[in-house]
């Protein structure tokens, strides 16, 4: 999957948050996702690659070893 996530500079971090009511009001969209951390917390090995600074990323997500996931 492709996220536009929260950015660890602090500047940008910053920035990103101050920014993300307004994106989140008029488009729709949040801009300062932690992706990443949401799918480790619901159980997934994650492989991630920055695919524009630290704030376009792309995932993947696998299931933990030893683990299986029925899709339906």
């Amino acid at each position: 999957m492709l996220e536009h996530v929260l950015s660890h500079y602090p500047g940008l971090k910053q920035i990103m948050n101050l920014f993300n009511p307004p994106a989140a009001a008029l488009a729709g969209v949040n801009i300062n996702r932690g992706t990443g951390g949401n799918l480790e917390g619901a159980g997934f090995q994650i492989r991630e690659e920055d695919l524009r600074l630290d704030i376009f990323k792309q995932f993947e997500a696998l299931p933990q070893e030893g683990e299986s996931f029925d899709l339906l």
